[in-house]
């Protein structure tokens, strides 16, 4: 089977070694980036339009859009390190509490107005399963499993990540996309990704989470929808820098200013202007007593 090939591949033993730090300038998003809605705006702090006409702003309700970290991983307990292992033993009680936290938002799910984007990494797929298992069945394109939201250096030539028919074989809940021929979405030449090209690629991923903004709001008819990003420490330090700074000017690799504990939650609120701001950053009292 496919997902036989993946595990023979994680009897691999070394990891990617660490990128280097991002440059000080980053460059835009590669021209393959997703298209960003007409109406979204670049201002700091700032995800949707602040011009929006007052008809359409006045029908939206503030969206919340949760940035949630995967459980622990395999990697943490074992020599035999893998370059994209599942969770461990703890991770997966970790994931079975964050699946109880959010039914919190079982009545937006049974109404079609929540959307999961998930990192095609296995541990952050077998993070969300729980959840998905427990909340009202969504209709169909709204779990994701993006091939741009792996976590940063963890793809590159030397290992382009796991094809999408393999993701939905394994997690028939996704829809896949924005996946390589290969693998994940990774265009460049290195041997594994570099911090450059990962703050590229978050760019990328912003404008990404911008199109489903817009999408939930136009279909939410007034109420208050949910966006979840299933994802990772770097990957989801960088988001946050830019959708609550404007920038990742100052962001460095190894150096988090947004610490993300496992099975964490970062919930941010997005106005009907597109206004940004944090409500928390790594709430983790759900899994506060898992050992």
């Amino acid at each position: 089977m496919a997902w036989d090939k993946h595990q023979l591949r994680c009897e691999q033993n070394d990891l990617p070694n660490q990128p280097a730090k991002a440059p000080e300038v980053l460059e835009a998003p590669p021209a393959s980036a997703p298209r960003r809605p007409k109406a979204l705006t670049d201002p700091v702090g700032v995800v949707g339009s602040s011009q929006a006409a007052p008809s359409t702003s006045a029908k939206r309700k503030t969206l919340r859009l949760l940035v949630v970290r995967h459980g622990e991983s395999a990697n943490r307990t074992t020599s035999n390190k893998c370059p994209d292992p599942g969770l461990s033993e703890k991770g997966h009680r970790q994931a079975a509490a964050l699946a109880q936290r959010l039914l919190e938002f079982e009545k937006e799910a049974a109404a079609g107005h929540l959307r999961i984007l998930c990192s095609p990494m296995l541990r952050c797929l077998e993070t969300i399963r729980p959840a998905l298992e427990l909340l009202p069945a969504l209709p169909h394109g709204s779990c994701i499993c993006h091939g741009a939201c792996y976590e940063h250096g963890c793809a590159g030539r030397s290992f382009p990540g796991t094809p999408a028919d393999e993701i939905v074989e394994r997690f028939p809940q996704f829809l896949a996309t924005g996946f390589s021929a290969e693998g994940w979405d990774y265009g460049g030449q290195s041997d594994k990704e570099s911090s450059q090209e990962c703050a590229i690629r978050a760019k990328s991923v912003v404008h990404m989470l911008r199109q489903s903004m817009e999408e939930l709001w136009e279909s939410s008819n007034g109420s208050s929808p949910v966006l979840i990003l299933m994802g990772h420490q770097t990957l989801g330090d960088l988001l946050l820098h830019l959708l609550l700074e404007g920038d990742c000017k100052e962001w460095q690799y190894g150096t988090p200013k947004y610490k993300l504990k496992n099975a964490s939650i970062s919930e941010l609120h997005v106005n009907p202007n597109g206004q940004v701001t944090a409500k928390d950053i790594s709430s983790d009292y759900h899994v506060s007593g898992i050992r």
